[in-house]
Formats: C-alpha cells, sequence, structure tokens
C-alpha cells in the first residue's frame, strides 16, 4: 500500500497511468490476436463521484489526459469491442449539493457510453473504490488477458485523488495473466450489471417484470418493518429502527436506478421535499446485528439519549416516506411510457446499446464459458 499526504497527488498519477497503460494494450497482442477479437473491459466503483475528478488533467503530462478523456477513448473508438461499468451511490441518498454532483457524474458518465449501477438489493452501501480494467487477446481463447489494478481508500473526487485527503491506495500497471479463476467473481458482476441495464432501457417485459418484483419486495420489507414496531424489547426495536433507515435508502436508490430520470427524479424530489433520506454514513454507524447487539445497543441508546418513543416515531417517519415513495412511483412511473422519461443523457446511451449491447454480452458469454462459475 501506498500512503498519499494531503499535500501530493500520487494517486491521481498513478491512476491515471494505470488507465492509460491499458490503452496503450493493442499493441502488445498484436503478436497473439486476429483483428477483431478482442475485448476491453474498464471496471470502475466508487462511494461518490464528482464531475471535477473525472476532468484532472496528469499532473505531469499532457493536460489532455484524464479519466473521462480516457475512458472516451478506449470505449468510444471501438464501441464494440470496449465497455465501461461503474458502481456507485444514488445521488438520492446524499445532501443536495453532493446530490448535484453525483448526479452531473453520473450523466456525465452515461454521455460516454459508461454502464451505470447505483442500485443492487443484495447492498447497502457501495464503499468499494476500486478501478480494474482488463484486456483480452482474443475472446475465442480468453486465457491470454492483460490486467491493471487500482484500490484503496480513495473516492473519485478531488480531495480524495489530488490534494486534500490523506488516503491510501495501491496499483499495478498493464501484466500478462492467463488465470481466468481470478476473475472468476468480477467478471460475472460485470455480466450481470450489464445484463441488468441493457434490459431494462431496451426490454420492455423485463422492465415491467423488474419493476413489480423490486416494488413487491420492497413493499413486504416495509409491512414486516411496521409489524417489528410494537416490540417491547429495546435492542429489537433499535434493529427495527436502523432496518427502517436501510430501507429508506434502499427505495431511494431503486427508484433513481430505473430508466426515465425525468420522472424518476421528480418523484424522489417531491417525496424528499417533506422527508430527507438518513445519512448512509450515519446508518452504518448504528448497524448492530444480532451477534453483538445485546452487548452494544444498551450503551448506544443511552449514548445518544433515545428512549423507545423516540425510536418509534422515526421509524414511522421513514417507513412513511418509504410507503409515499413507492405509492407516487406506483401512480407516477409506467414502465410501457419509459422512453417518454428519457433524459438527453439516457436517449444517447439507449441509441449505443441498441446498436451495440447485445455484441457487448455475447462476447462477455463467450469468455465466460471459458472460464468455471464461483
Amino acid at each position: 500500500m501506498i500512503i498519499k499526504q494531503p499535500n501530493d497527488d500520487y494517486a491521481l498519477r498513478s491512476f491515471l497511468e494505470t488507465l492509460e497503460s491499458l490503452a496503450r494494450n493493442r499493441g502488445f497482442c498484436w503478436n497473439y490476436e486476429l483483428w477483431g477479437r478482442g475485448f476491453t473491459i474498464l471496471y470502475f466503483s466508487s462511494y461518490i463521484i464528482t464531475p471535477q475528478a473525472l476532468e484532472l488533467p496528469h499532473p505531469k503530462y499532457s493536460q489532455r489526459i484524464t479519466i473521462l478523456s480516457l475512458i472516451n477513448d478506449i470505449v468510444n473508438n471501438d464501441k464494440e469491442r470496449a465497455v465501461c461499468i461503474v458502481r456507485t451511490s444514488s445521488p438520492n441518498v446524499f445532501s443536495r449539493n453532493i446530490q448535484c454532483l453525483q448526479q452531473k457524474a453520473i450523466d456525465i458518465l452515461t454521455r460516454v457510453n459508461c454502464y451505470v449501477s447505483v442500485y443492487d438489493r443484495s447492498q447497502f452501501i457501495n464503499h468499494a473504490k476500486f478501478f480494474i480494467g482488463i484486456h483480452f487477446c482474443d475472446v475465442n481463447n480468453p486465457y491470454r488477458y492483460f490486467i491493471t489494478k487500482y484500490y484503496g481508500s480513495t473516492n473519485f473526487t478531488e480531495a480524495g485523488l489530488s490534494k486534500g485527503n490523506y488516503e491510501e491506495f495501491y496499483y499495478r500497471k498493464r501484466r500478462m495473466n492467463s488465470n481466468l479463476q481470478n476473475l472468476s467473481y468480477y467478471l460475472y458482476e460485470i455480466y450481470n450489471i450489464m445484463s441488468r441495464k441493457n434490459n431494462l432501457y431496451t426490454n420492455q417485459k423485463f422492465l415491467r417484470q423488474y419493476y413489480s418484483k423490486h416494488l413487491s419486495e420492497l413493499k413486504k420489507l416495509m409491512e414486516s418493518i411496521a409489524q417489528a414496531i410494537e416490540t417491547t424489547s429495546m435492542i429489537k426495536l433499535f434493529q427495527t429502527y436502523v432496518n427502517s433507515h436501510v430501507l429508506h435508502l434502499q427505495a431511494v436508490s431503486f427508484v433513481s436506478d430505473l430508466p426515465g430520470r425525468q420522472q424518476t427524479s421528480k418523484v424522489l424530489q417531491r417525496v424528499a421535499a417533506e422527508v430527507s433520506p438518513p445519512d448512509p454514513l450515519e446508518v452504518e454507524a448504528l448497524t448492530a446485528s444480532d451477534k453483538v447487539a445485546g452487548m452494544v445497543v444498551d450503551t448506544m441508546v443511552g449514548e445518544l439519549g433515545l428512549k423507545k418513543e423516540d425510536l418509534r416515531e422515526v421509524t414511522l417517519k421513514h417507513l412513511k416516506a418509504t410507503a409515499s415513495l413507492l405509492d407516487l412511483l406506483s401512480e407516477e412511473y409506467k414502465p410501457e411510457d419509459v422512453r417518454k422519461y428519457l433524459n438527453d443523457a439516457e436517449k444517447s446511451f439507449l441509441d449505443y446499446l441498441s446498436e451495440y449491447g447485445r455484441a457487448h454480452l455475447s462476447t462477455l458469454r463467450r469468455i465466460l464459458r471459458g472460464r468455471p462459475r464461483m
């Protein structure tokens, strides 16, 4: 690991050089591939992404070398054989200023044809900060590939990557590899994100089924939490209180990940005007599993000055906000009319998916057939 001091920009330099090393990968495959058989994957993850971080130039080299310019060069100079995938947080779980910056960054990444995901039913917060770049020299024989890695504590923000924060990170420039087992988890995760985003935008039947299924699951969780609110156990009541916060955040993320941001943003703004979503980091800090709850909850509740009446009141507030959000979504969002709700960035991305989405998924399936499932 490398420590980034607040007054240096070594993390930014390392990140850009790691990404750039993959941009130069094709020349290193000429000895191994037939033209047209290569495939490049850029996989990014960050809790927060800001527009200014995407435009930060390399501190020593060309001012034209930025994260955004490198993504654009790699993906859009060979649209059928290069993809960008981004995992991050829903803008709507943050306060207004961060929300605006996060949404702008997502729109920028969508415009350069990145598959951006802000919702996963199985996760609470996307805290992972990393970049993995992979170039397969020949997708018909995927056991020869180049890989680059960058990971650490740095969000994709100017203070995280450049001067500002005290951080730690690790990076490794392009390296030849042949062990597909090492990629197993990432490739299936990448495929699932791309498949879901492609189907949400291009397959109306899939969108209807996905929308109905997740809406139903969130409502069932809401009912389960509502039933637990009358418990007399302080431990169970505190966990119910935290669960109501988690549910509120998940509902917000679900709505903001649906295609049709012109409509979903209106729904989210109307409910947020009444009750803002809880702070994700605060919810993370309050979470206590059954294994430790008996030892820590009484102390936590005492230190926070919370009583059972307080816990019930706040739990009901977040349940009401979640119910309002899901009810309003049901009234205002019609999957069959989704194309009417797309903003400009989404319209451009839909055109891209319509032309290249199936080819991307077909290529990934071909790669996955050459390796064991995790």
